[in-house]
């Protein structure tokens, strides 16, 4: 965004994408994270402009995203759940199920391998179980807490699920959580 001719950093822009992400300006974020990607690719632009796509229901092309995220960055945990997260939302448990196995090698008191149990539960139609393992990874959640509202939604939707013996699997949203 060139006003007086002086050109944003690639630092810059990806701060004013998250400012304008946080006050749900979609518009501004993607324009900041294009302008940034077109400087130079890289993960964290990728992830986040995903985020935006799935926030304003662009799903495929937030799948494209968060795949090209964890081919720049392959460690990227937070994406590869985020994209499996968007699968689901797809109705692509399987698909969902292939991007989450590397979380599988994550301990298995860490929050994002504990979310994505207790997803595939809940797919599966085990409601308890799936309760259960959420709030074990909400209570091993210390480092974000936009997931752990994610997560507790998702919770509310299964009692519900449970109540009424609805048994379906609500969709989640993705969440910045950079």
């Amino acid at each position: 965004m060139e006003a007086t001719g002086v050109t944003l950093d690639h630092e810059e822009l990806f701060h004013l994408a998250l400012q304008a992400s946080s006050k749900g300006d979609h518009d501004k974020a993607i324009r900041y994270l294009k302008e940034g990607l077109a400087i130079s690719p890289s993960a964290k632009f990728y992830y986040i402009l995903g985020a935006q796509h799935a926030e304003i229901g662009m799903y495929e092309r937030a799948v494209e995203e968060m795949a090209k995220a964890l081919e720049l960055d392959n460690t990227m945990d937070t994406a590869r759940f985020q994209l499996g997260l968007l699968k689901m939302t797809m109705n692509d448990v399987e698909g969902a199920r292939d991007t989450w196995s590397l979380l599988d090698e994550k301990g298995e008191g860490e929050p994002l391998r504990l979310f994505k149990a207790a997803i595939l539960e809940a797919a599966s139609g085990d409601f308890v179980k799936a309760l259960d393992i959420a709030q074990q990874g909400i209570d091993a959640n210390n480092e974000n807490p936009a997931l752990n509202v994610d997560m507790n939604n998702l919770i509310e939707r299964w009692k519900t699920g449970l109540e009424t013996d609805a048994g379906s699997v609500g969709s989640a949203e993705v969440v910045d959580s950079e």
